[in-house]
């Protein structure tokens, strides 16, 4: 399996959600909490060892195996906002995958807390362990985001054709009615857009039509 750089993370224990107990090797040893790790964009974990960086190779790649802390994470009330959900939602900013690309689209997940303020975007398997222990005070949601096609607005033989701009812009104003902090995760709807040609096609500009003020007695 060989993986561009794009698609895995160079990175330490304490980048990943906070009910990590700790990592198990194939062995079933413990693995030092010192280590360095390899975070790969679908959520597979790896030793370092075995890797060949400057190849992008991961065929003699040692997958790690998480152990999760039996805690119960629902604690938190409104009333003490200091919830265990915040330990556990590290923003994890993830690259489209390599299948993603191929499709031309990517899911991106999000957590609120609606009593703390704080935002992050996360991995799918954040979402789905934060989703196992929702308290009252949690939001997550999830967004296509898409990723490859025109980045303007066009026309094609006169037909209008809507840019991943607009459409991903879009995406960003939905999220912002369910987190109102979400811009600071989505600065840009271009993030990792893949702009492809179409050579029939012009950019679609709007067009501002002038206002015409006829003088007195004079009719258009």
């Amino acid at each position: 399996m060989y993986l561009p750089k794009s698609q895995y993370k160079l990175t330490d224990m304490s980048e990943l959600p906070g009910n990590v107990v700790a990592l198990i090797d194939q062995a079933g040893e413990i693995v030092e909490s010192t280590k360095k790790i390899v975070l790969t964009s679908f959520g597979t974990i790896f030793d370092t060892a075995g890797i060949d960086f400057d190849k992008g190779d991961f065929s003699k790649a040692k997958k790690l195996f998480i152990e999760k802390s039996d805690e119960d994470f629902d604690r938190g009330t409104e009333d003490n906002p200091t919830l265990s959900s915040d330990l556990n939602a590290k923003s994890l900013k993830l690259p489209p995958t390599l299948e993603d690309t191929k499709r031309g689209i990517m899911q991106r997940c999000f957590y609120y807390n609606k009593c703390t303020g704080k935002t992050a975007e996360i991995s799918k398997i954040q979402l789905k362990n934060l989703a196992l222990n929702k308290d009252n005070c949690t939001v997550l949601t999830k967004a296509d985001w898409f990723i490859k096609g025109s980045a303007k607005d066009r026309t094609i033989n006169g037909y209008f054709l809507e840019g991943l701009e607009t459409v991903n812009n879009r995406t960003i104003l939905q999220l912002k009615e369910i987190i109102p902090s979400i811009e600071v995760f989505l600065k840009s709807p271009l993030e990792y857009v893949e702009d492809t040609f179409i050579p029939s096609s012009t950019e679609y500009k709007t067009q501002i039509k002038d206002i015409v003020i006829p003088s007195p007695g004079k009719k258009l």
